[in-house]
């Protein structure tokens, strides 16, 4: 949103980010053990800017979808999703087989817009969130290493028992 209202009359520019302070622990933390238990590469840079800028372009979609200021979140989710856009596709001509994950994350997405408009706080909803962040540290993991191993798995599987104790 930009306004006008100081008394300097220089333009505000507010920029819309998720306020779940839970969401951002559980974006970042499964990246971080993915890239850890494997081996950090230069390439987890555009794989974390795309999956941070995929994750902030989600809160003003749901803004859209519920009805609230559709023109000015409509604009923001462009916008975070072109800039999401541009740095996955450069991780997909370094790694294409990510585009599994994405896949693999694709019905949890939508599950999840399912529940925008019915009870967004229910037990299911949280539990699908939790799935696709843990996706995140699988590919993480997989950009690391070239391939999916036992101990991805079980960071997958800790993470996510681990956020559902929080429910």
């Amino acid at each position: 949103m930009i306004s006008n209202n100081n008394e300097s009359g220089c333009y505000i520019v507010k920029i819309v980010v998720p306020n779940q302070h839970g969401a951002w622990a559980k974006l970042l933390i499964p990246f971080i053990l993915g890239v850890a238990a494997s081996s950090f590469r230069l390439i987890h840079i555009p794989l974390f800017i795309g999956w941070f800028f995929l994750y902030l372009a989600t809160y003003p979609l749901i803004m859209v979808i519920k009805g609230k200021q559709v023109s000015f979140y409509f604009n923001w989710a462009v916008g975070y999703f072109l800039i999401s856009f541009v740095f996955l596709t450069l991780v997909m001509f370094a790694e294409w087989r990510l585009i599994y994950f994405g896949l693999a994350m694709l019905p949890f997405f939508l599950l999840n817009l399912y529940f925008v408009k019915r009870n967004e706080r229910a037990f299911t909803n949280d539990m699908v969130a939790i799935c696709v962040f843990c996706i995140g540290g699988l590919a993480s993991f997989y950009i690391g290493k070239g391939h999916l191993q036992a101990k991805a798995v079980y960071r997958f599987r800790n993470s996510k028992m681990f956020y559902m104790s929080f429910i």
